[in-house]
């Protein structure tokens, strides 16, 4: 005996074509697979579609409308579903349909019902359009137009009662720690406040990730009042413009953010980092400010004002803030390299290196390293830069695995190192390893889009002479917060420049290069 379920009764797009067809009128392609879509293929959704269509002239905008709110829909579940169920069950129906996907312990939390497994499976098997997800039943969801259905009857005839089950909806998504759903059903029953505190404390998490399109979007679903009485939300939308190497874009968010945390409410009180304070910037929105501050002034070459700020960031994190003072050691050491001053920048990037590894975070550390193999460019030192280098791609590869996205760094730095030998062939087998590495990172080296040896250069002739595409000078982006964002300064140098840069140029009286670039914003 064979048993048919309700997949089996499904239309497929092309039995929905021919019903059509015969029925009411012939539908383009695009449309056929459109109300497939919306009705799943269960026929009586389809039946009803070419009931509202019946001799319409333009069938393409009904579907596109097509919902569970349609008449149609409506009078169908109201009198042949719901009507015949226990009002217990009918609740129960609406007040779940808020829920995109069910399981037991969630329909607990927004029904106040402890016997919400016993309901799922008593539902499922009376077929009223609930499928499971998995094999073990622990997951299940509605059919789309029977959700859209019960959702729009709850909204309308009870609008509170919608709001407070979707709080509870996303107070139980932000206990399992599932933010995206959290922040939706917070935004949902309009409660801003609720939605803002999930993305503050996810924004370090998202970008040690390297998903600054997600906090791009959670951001995008807030009013503008809501972000600017924020200070972390603000300055969550600094760090995304400074990571596209945008000071100018910026600078008026941290200025919103410093007048933020001038008023009141403006501390950390409460605040819980989903990554933990060791990880977190957001944390202390303080001391982030003045490190975020100091990096939007180092793509302008003040590296005395830079230096001041990221000392304001260091001398205001608190303890076990270990990934904040790393940044900022980090970017000290950039700013003296781009003063020239090389001992001072070492000692920096060594010490940013060693609390990037004490806090786990191998990104940062590679993001230290780069910079520490440019000193070691700019002093002559060929094999200390590779050392480095090749440091940073075993510490970023693991064995039997596919390597971090930072090990772009260690071969965009020996890419660099083997150009300054002469030798094209190496380096351009090092960045051609480098750049679909760091496009998943903010990491980009001006030059390292490409290095096209110059056809008519002659054997022995400089290292210099190979040619850079104009895609060089714009490298490799991508959202990551542990490494540098594009108009990061390249490893490259002419030969006898001491700055291990080829766009360096010295002023031969203060000995200090003209730069507008930043070393990175991580």
């Amino acid at each position: 005996m064979a048993e048919i379920g309700a997949a089996d009764l499904r239309f497929r797009p092309d039995e929905i074509a021919r019903f059509f067809e015969v029925n009411v009128a012939a539908l383009p392609p695009a449309t056929v697979d459109a109300l497939a879509s919306r009705t799943e293929g269960w026929p009586a959704g389809v039946q009803m579609a070419a009931l509202a269509l019946g001799r319409r002239p333009d069938p393409a905008s009904l579907i596109a409308s097509f919902s569970g709110s349609h008449r149609f829909v409506v009078d169908f579940l109201t009198s042949e579903v719901l009507r015949g169920q226990p009002p217990a069950v009918r609740r129960f129906l609406e007040e779940t349909s808020l829920l995109d996907r069910l399981t037991a312990d969630l329909c607990a939390a927004v029904t106040d019902r402890a016997d919400s497994q016993r309901l799922l499976e008593e539902i499922e098997r009376q077929n009223l359009f609930l499928e499971p997800l998995d094999d073990r039943r622990g997951w299940w969801r509605y059919h789309r137009l029977f959700a859209d259905a019960l959702r729009a009857r709850l909204e309308t005839t009870e609008p509170e009662r919608a709001n407070a089950i979707h709080r509870r909806a996303s107070q139980w998504f932000r206990r399992e720690g599932i933010a995206d759903q959290a922040i939706a059903h917070a935004l949902a029953a309009t409660d801003f406040d609720a939605a803002a505190e999930v993305v503050e404390a996810y924004v370090d998490e998202l970008f040690l990730r390297s998903e600054r399109a997600t906090l791009e979007r959670w951001l995008s679903r807030f009013p503008p009042a809501v972000v600017h009485a924020r200070p972390r939300l603000l300055l969550a939308r600094a760090r995304l413009a400074l990571q596209r190497g945008d000071p100018s874009a910026a600078t008026p968010w941290l200025d919103r953010a410093d007048a933020a945390l001038s008023g009141a409410g403006a501390g950390s009180d409460g605040y819980t980092p989903s990554v933990g304070p060791a990880l977190s910037i957001t944390a202390n929105p303080r001391a982030a400010l003045a490190l975020n501050r100091a990096i939007a002034t180092e793509f302008s070459g003040d590296h005395r004002r830079t230096l001041a700020l990221l000392d304001t960031a260091v001398s205001l994190a608190r303890d076990g803030e270990v990934t904040l003072v790393a940044i900022a050691r980090g970017h000290m050491g950039g700013a003296e390299w781009q003063a020239g001053h090389l001992d001072a920048a070492e000692r920096h990037l060594l010490e940013a290196h060693r609390l990037s590894a004490a806090a786990g975070q191998p990104s940062l550390a590679a993001w230290a390293d780069f910079y520490r193999g440019q000193v070691e460019l700019a002093r002559g030192d060929l094999a200390a830069a590779e050392r480095t280098y090749r440091r940073v791609v075993e510490e970023t590869s693991v064995p039997g695995s596919a390597p971090l996205p930072a090990a772009g760094v260690g071969h965009a730095g020996l890419a660099a190192v083997a150009l300054e030998r002469d030798d094209l062939d190496a380096s351009r087998r090092h960045l051609e390893t480098a750049l679909p590495l760091c496009r998943a990172l903010a990491f980009s080296p001006a030059w390292a889009s490409s290095v096209e040896p110059d056809p008519g250069r002659r054997p022995g002739a400089p290292a210099g002479a190979s040619r850079l595409s104009p895609r060089s000078r714009r490298g490799c982006r991508g959202p990551d917060p542990t490494a540098s964002p594009r108009g990061a300064p390249s490893g490259g140098r002419r030969r006898g420049s001491r700055c291990g840069r080829p766009s360096c140029a010295r002023d031969g009286r203060s000995g200090r290069r003209r730069s507008s670039r930043g070393t990175g914003t991580p």
